[in-house]
């Protein structure tokens, strides 16, 4: 008699989006799991920072900062102030501060504030996007998981079936492996026997849907193919039916909504 496979929870540090990968995967830096059993990454929180894998959030010092993503805390610039968990923000008229402060101070009544706005600056470059004032403004580098192509634009989540796995990106990269189920990490080949869904997010069963008639799914392992439900659409055997918007009906079995 042939052994049953055992499935094991996805460990801390990891995530599983698929019952067909073999190995779970670690979070990459900036990334992290609070306990077992995630099907993907979640984002660091501003103000703390994740070393990857198993390792949990850490706080930022007083006087550094995190937007979020990040594995390294950075030092708070000169004329600004950073509280714990936010971005950096402009020290007020009347008072200053040095890099790595959590609060500005008053200036002496017989000497000048340095004037911030008096900076001369140079425009974000790219890869990057801007923070604080356009005329002293903190250049951040783009997030893992994200594109800047504009500096002054906030930056952009890849869309499903791309992905950006390092700091820095303009765009983000085309999934080459079968999938790629998270959009801050390269993707990898389904194994033998699955194939990819249509948005390249996970894998379902091959033979599960090399038969399947109009109107009927196998998605994401489901052997034989199923009749698509009433009041959803099923245009591909590869992935899951689709509720059909209001407004809209469909018979069992249905393609498309009318």
């Amino acid at each position: 008699m042939k052994a049953s496979a055992t499935c094991t929870i996805c460990p801390k540090g990891s995530a599983c989006p698929h019952p067909s990968v073999e190995a779970a995967i670690a979070c990459p830096a900036g990334f992290y799991t609070a306990e077992t059993g995630y099907t993907s990454c979640t984002g660091c929180p501003a103000g703390q920072i994740c070393a990857g894998g198993i390792a949990d959030p850490v706080d930022c010092a007083v006087g550094e900062y995190a937007l979020g993503y990040a594995s390294t805390c950075e030092t708070c610039p000169a004329g600004y102030y950073c509280s714990v968990g936010s971005a950096p923000k402009i020290c007020a008229s009347g008072t200053s501060s040095i890099a790595g402060e959590s609060e500005c101070t008053e200036c002496p009544d017989d000497s000048g504030c340095p004037n911030v706005s008096d900076k001369t600056t140079t425009p974000c470059g790219s890869g990057f996007y801007q923070l604080g004032t356009s005329s002293a403004p903190i250049c951040e580098k783009c997030p893992i998981g994200h594109f800047c192509d504009d500096a002054d634009k906030a930056p952009v989540p890849c869309s499903a079936g791309t992905y950006a796995d390092d700091y820095g990106m303009t765009a983000c990269t085309a999934c080459t492996t079968n999938v790629c189920p998270f959009t801050d990490a390269v993707g990898y080949d389904c194994p033998a026997g699955y194939t990819a869904n249509m948005e390249k997010t996970g894998c379902f069963a091959a033979s599960a849907t090399g038969s399947c008639a109009p109107g009927q799914y196998a998605y994401p392992n489901t052997a034989p193919c199923v009749a698509c439900p009433e009041g959803f659409a099923c245009p591909m055997a590869s992935s899951p039916p689709r509720l059909c918007p209001k407004g809209f009906y469909s018979a069992a079995s249905a393609t498309t909504c009318i």
